[in-house]
């Protein structure tokens, strides 16, 4: 036995329709987690796919078929495809449609929909990566048997299995739980030896008071796995998810026993961020339920992602996406640094009705001809990007803030520096070296604001500067480039 990933192919014969419609067409579908889903209909007619018009031009990419959505059945499993075009379609002589290739954006597996924004979905279950092991959520308990006189080992060792307490929490209207689920240990005999095989494996779950839409269903646990990410400062994938029905009594005969259960829909479409499958070893949390529950961080998380999604997305889009030319991450990073200060601090420069009379005053000196060019200058009664960067550095507090950065002066102004250079001129007077520095450093300094905001502990922060890999690669770095010079003036 074993869990469904997305890690995992797999290939559904099915007949297919167009909703609406009697034709039918028989087709294999596959779905390989690099290349995506992929559909061949097996044809048997001379016309084009489901009766449609033959294909006449000569042209290879003109009049091919595109559909909204298509139904399937298969051994009784209902199929929904969402965003289906043909992407190949070999003709004979006479035009028929001999050999027909497609492919699609979304798969549902449990269920027939007609319309993606229709609102029938009533929950939704995920499972990312190393969700298992941030949760600390565990069915087994391993004893060593120790003599009581001499406090040694004896060899014997009990493994026992306990159940797990459901965890839940409801933000707004919408109930979030973590659900553990484990298999009991299966022992398989072999010539050379006996194996015992497990596994046990945490899902998080979302329940809406009323029907929502495809997207509205899967968007709040798709954010887990930033706030996984952004834990583990790893690339954490989307494993499997899936979406819940209402039951339907009317699917069923009076009496059966799934006439009053919801129905689950597994989801198959194409994530950035690929699962792991196997890893080489479990990452270092900078934060995990160890350090604050869950019924007090997910509303913390859920609020701070709605806020600030953009920033996030542009701090872990550097993770998620680790190769590519310096110049745009360096652009990147800082501007996430940029977006997250002023989404946090609305402290202007001065009073809006000290800027607005000091503006007016000026604009009464300046020529008529000037006006407009003066005015647009003079507009902005918000912080500098360097004031705002060492204002964002304050946020982690003094104690990290000084152990992560030498100067948080020094910083912000190569930071502001390098990023001026790059989007205004192309280019940047900096070495390689400098600009990895730039990137590495202001991502950890938003990563490091971020988890403050969410309330970890400084002690914990100051844990990650000194002995996390990355974090503490970050502090090394910033000390190679971004230290006070010797000859600076005090």
């Amino acid at each position: 036995m074993s869990l469904s990933t997305l890690a995992e192919p797999k290939e559904w014969v099915a007949e297919w329709q167009i909703p609406g419609e009697t034709a039918t067409e028989a087709g294999i579908l596959t779905y390989d987690p690099a290349k995506g889903l992929h559909l061949r209909l097996i044809r048997t007619g001379n016309d084009a796919p489901f009766g449609g018009a033959r294909r006449t031009s000569g042209r290879r990419d003109d009049g091919l078929p595109k559909w909204p959505v298509l139904h399937g059945l298969a051994k009784g499993i209902r199929l929904t495809l969402r965003d289906v075009w043909v992407s190949r379609m070999q003709t004979t002589l006479s035009s028929a449609a001999a050999e027909v290739e497609a492919e699609a954006s979304v798969l549902l597996v449990g269920c027939h929909l007609d319309d993606f924004d229709e609102a029938v979905f009533v929950g939704a279950v995920t499972q990312v990566d190393w969700l298992t092991a941030w949760s600390g959520l565990t069915a087994y308990e391993i004893t060593e048997e120790s003599d009581a006189q001499t406090n040694r080992l004896t060899g014997s060792t009990a493994i026992t299995t306990r159940s797990v307490q459901r965890l839940s929490v409801t933000a707004g209207e919408t109930a979030f739980g973590l659900f553990h689920t484990f298999m009991v240990p299966d022992f398989d005999s072999q010539p050379s030896r006996t194996f015992a095989r497990t596994w046990e494996a945490v899902s998080a779950t979302a329940s809406f008071p009323t029907p929502v839409s495809f997207i509205d269903a899967l968007h709040p646990l798709a954010s887990l796995s930033h706030l996984i990410s952004l834990s583990a400062l790893e690339n954490c994938g989307i494993v499997s998810e899936s979406l819940t029905l209402p039951p339907a009594p009317e699917l069923w005969p009076d009496g059966h026993l799934l006439q009053d259960k919801v129905r689950r829909v597994e989801v198959y479409r194409e994530h950035i961020v690929p699962p792991l499958g196997v890893a080489t070893g479990r990452p270092r949390f900078l934060l995990d339920l160890d350090d604050i529950p869950f019924e007090e961080l997910v509303p913390r998380w859920l609020t701070l992602h709605r806020l600030l999604e953009p920033v996030i997305g542009m701090v872990l889009g550097l993770r998620y996406l680790p190769d590519g030319f310096v110049e745009p991450k360096v652009v990147t990073a800082v501007g996430a640094a940029e977006a997250l200060h002023q989404s946090l601090d609305k402290t202007t420069e001065m009073p809006r009705a000290e800027h607005r009379n000091l503006r007016r005053a000026i604009l009464d000196v300046v020529p008529a001809e000037r006006k407009q060019w003066v005015s647009e200058r003079i507009a902005d009664n918000k912080p500098k990007l360097v004031k705002r960067l060492v204002a964002l550095a304050d946020l982690m507090g003094e104690t990290v803030r000084d152990a992560l950065l030498p100067s948080a002066e020094v910083w912000a102004e190569r930071s502001v520096k390098a990023r001026n250079h790059l989007a205004h001129t192309g280019a940047a007077d900096f070495d390689l070296e400098e600009l990895h520095a730039v990137i590495e450093v202001s991502s950890a300094v938003v990563v490091l604001v971020l988890l403050h905001q969410l309330g970890q502990s400084e002690e914990r922060l100051l844990d990650a500067v000194r002995y996390h890999p990355e974090v503490s690669y970050a502090r090394r770095l910033a000390r190679l480039h971004f230290g006070v010079p010797h000859n600076a003036v005090e």
